[in-house]
């Protein structure tokens, strides 16, 4: 299979191919394709295709392996040997003559102030208050309903029938202006009392006792002892520490430095520059014919026998 790049260097000699290849001219008068000035009214050109095998350089890079000097630096340590003075310090112990506080004890007498707690008893006037139930009696009304007899009037009208000679009573109604019967009625009020019971209302007093609490207050006398405090003043003697200055000899240390030289064995880096072969591949560009074919376009008369087709070509692979 043909790659990218070479597709692309193909097309491109193809074209450039076509663009240089001359005009086919008439094979009678010899003017360019595709007209003809002794053709009437012209010479018919018809296009043939043919198949010319050129050569194409391909460029092809390559790596190509070379060996080469390369020059590297490495550390590389050496042992030597250097005298080193170095200062050594050195304790030594030097008598000297100091002043020193020695403390010694001593009697002072020393008067102290103190308090001391004295119980005391005293009486106080306290104030007691307590509650004392206390009986109340309260009188309050109740309402009761009772039934009693109440007398009643009435007035009623009774007709009787009395004789016509008798007088009529008194606020009785005349006779009548007929005929005189022998017997009259006569309308009469009669008045009638009777008792009726009647359900009423009344106030009773009932009394109740109840128990009220009564704030009373009394003075009591109250003892109690309490601690009161007395200031006393007394002389103790008191042992004091005093401090007497005194001389002694003592040894005291003192550092000194000595130098002193030792020899001492160290480690140098040194840099140490080398070459080295070294193998590194390069780029080489280089050129490779090959052979394409390529299709070429060719005007000629259509009277013009057409000549024999060339043989097909391989296709090229890369």
């Amino acid at each position: 299979m043909i790659s990218l790049p070479k597709q692309l260097v193909l097309a491109a000699s193809v074209l450039v191919t076509l663009a240089a290849a001359p005009a086919q001219a008439c094979t009678r008068c010899g003017a360019p394709a595709p007209l003809c000035r002794y053709a009437t009214p012209a010479c018919p050109l018809v296009p043939q295709y043919q198949d010319v095998v050129r050569t194409v350089y391909d460029t092809v890079f390559e790596n190509v392996p070379c060996t080469i000097n390369q020059t590297v630096q490495r550390v590389q340590c050496r042992t030597e040997t250097v005298p080193v003075t170095r200062c050594v310090p050195e304790m030594v112990f030097v008598p000297r003559t100091v002043t020193v506080l020695q403390p010694r004890p001593k009697v002072v007498p020393q008067t102290r102030t103190f308090c001391v707690m004295v119980p005391k008893t005293i009486t106080e006037n306290c104030t007691r208050t307590y509650c004392v139930p206390r009986a109340v009696t309260q009188t309050h009304y109740v309402t009761q309903c009772y039934t009693e007899n109440a007398p009643v009037t009435t007035t009623r009208q009774v007709v009787e029938q009395v004789a016509a000679n008798q007088p009529a009573p008194t606020g009785q109604a005349a006779p009548s202006a007929q005929g005189q019967p022998a017997s009259q009625s006569v309308v009469r009020n009669v008045t009638e009392t009777h008792l009726v019971p009647v359900t009423k209302t009344r106030q009773v007093p009932v009394q109740s006792v109840c128990y009220v609490n009564e704030v009373k207050t009394e003075t009591v006398p109250v003892t109690r002892t309490v601690c009161v405090p007395e200031q006393k003043t007394e002389t103790v003697n008191v042992t004091v520490c005093e401090m007497v200055p005194v001389q002694r000899t003592v040894q005291v240390p003192e550092v000194r430095v000595k130098q002193v030289t030792a020899n001492v064995t160290r480690i140098v880096p040194e840099c140490v520059t080398t070459v080295v072969p070294v193998t590194v591949n390069r780029c080489v560009a280089k050129v490779v014919p090959r052979q394409v074919v390529i299709r070429q376009c060719v005007w000629v008369p259509a009277t013009a026998p057409a000549p024999a087709p060339a043989p097909q070509a391989p296709t090229p692979q890369s």
